[in-house]
């Protein structure tokens, strides 16, 4: 409980000052780029709404199909007590950030439409330069917003594995990053699009510490693809023996001989097999 409490709670707090620095450095850029970011986060969190509920899917889904903390490679075929299935589990975890990837494209155009189109702007502030100086960090918010849903979906997955040891340590290190980026911002005087750049990095870097530091996740991609790491058809044979009890202590109530059930099990299992 501690560990997974601790994972949730970084990634909160990490999130809030990610934001609340960018927010700070845009408003020392100025009166119109302040205003100009304020409109563009508040689009921005609107829109990551939607891919949000991936992750809290993620973390739901994959706990109950592997039925505890993800297993070793050793473990893998010595589960039992549980309808263990690493091919599901792979087609799970594809599916999930396959959707999440559909989403997150979704809400990208809807924040890339929203911050550029007339219309929308003009809704949104009416001063000119604000509306102007919106247009430019458009597309670095379109980006972040795959990056957002991304590195959110993965979180949500290494909690349901029961694998976040690394997600505190990933989560400092990227708002180390962020704070850094944003010094560099205001040195340099890169103004708005800086901050917005910093706040897509942040991001990114996070997907990337996924990438190269979650193995869980990995593993999770692989499982089911050939038999060292996994032994579906073991595992669905237990599985249907173990709910066809009940149908074979039936047959020996109703007199057949023990045989005559040996010989249908053989069957069953061969069937299974093939």
């Amino acid at each position: 409980f501690a560990s997974v409490a601790a994972a949730l709670l970084s990634r909160s707090i990490v999130s809030l000052i990610g934001y609340i620095s960018a927010t700070c450095t845009a408003g020392l850029c100025g009166t119109v780029p302040g205003a100009a970011h304020q409109v563009a986060i508040s689009v921005f969190w609107v829109a990551s709404f939607l891919p949000e509920p991936m992750s809290t899917a993620a973390q739901a889904l994959v706990a109950r199909d592997l039925g505890g903390p993800l297993p070793s490679e050793k473990e893998v075929d010595s589960r039992n007590g549980h309808r263990f299935n690493p091919r599901r589990i792979r087609m799970l975890t594809k599916a999930l950030y396959s959707i999440s990837f559909s989403m997150s494209l979704s809400m990208a155009l809807v924040t890339g439409l929203a911050l550029t189109n007339s219309a929308s702007l003009r809704a949104l502030s009416s001063d000119p330069l604000v509306r102007s100086t919106i247009k430019t960090i458009a597309p670095y918010a379109m980006i972040s917003q795959v990056f957002c849903a991304m590195s959110s979906l993965s979180e949500g997955i290494c909690v349901g594995a029961g694998r976040v040891r690394h997600l505190p340590t990933l989560m400092v290190a990227s708002t180390l990053l962020i704070r850094l980026t944003l010094k560099v911002v205001l040195k340099q005087e890169l103004g708005l699009i800086g901050v917005w750049q910093s706040l897509t990095l942040f991001f990114a870097s996070r997907v990337l510490g996924h990438i190269m530091f979650s193995k869980s996740i990995q593993r999770m991609l692989k499982m089911g693809k050939d038999g060292r790491i996994s032994n579906d058809v073991n595992f669905e044979i237990n599985n249907k023996i173990e709910d066809n009890k009940i149908e074979v202590r039936d047959l020996l109530n109703d007199g057949i001989e023990l045989e005559e059930v040996i010989e249908k099990e053989r069957v069953f299992i061969y069937a299974g097999t093939n």
